[in-house]
């Protein structure tokens, strides 16, 4: 299996409270991302850089909404877009990094949304709940 890539299920109880303006598209960058990210490469373990070209056409998403989801990202504390040096010359690239800073401002947050999700998924469908679990 290629591209392996475990969630912790924290990320996804914070993807998926009902109080966050986070969506299934920034889900699936944020997923995206992580998927990229090196883990050999010297210097440049643990960035991942995929295009946002690149981005665009894997997830069938527009510029805008990937734009969006990055600023999202970034402002949750999820990621931190790092910009690497082009070694051929010209602008500066655009990497990313996976982050914990969700964890430190968002901790007591996500208790009190642990709490309001098993309300919710009492008022989901076995199908549904199976679903959640899964992701």
């Amino acid at each position: 299996m290629r591209n392996f890539t475990p969630i912790d299920n924290d990320v996804k109880r914070v993807f998926f409270a009902p109080d966050t303006d986070l969506d299934y598209g920034d889900f699936a960058v944020y997923v995206y991302i992580a998927m990229h990210v090196r883990v050999k490469d010297g210097d440049l373990k643990g960035l991942a850089y995929p295009t946002k070209k690149r981005m665009q056409s894997d997830l069938s998403i527009g510029r805008r909404k990937l734009s969006e989801a990055i600023e999202k990202l970034v402002r949750y504390g999820f990621i931190i877009a790092v910009k690497v040096p082009n070694k051929y010359g010209g602008k500066p690239l655009l990497h990313y990094r996976l982050s914990d800073e969700w964890k430190k401002e968002d901790k007591e947050e996500v208790e009190v949304n642990e709490d309001a999700n098993e309300n919710v998924s009492e008022e989901l469908s076995g199908e549904m709940r199976d679903i959640i679990d899964w992701l």
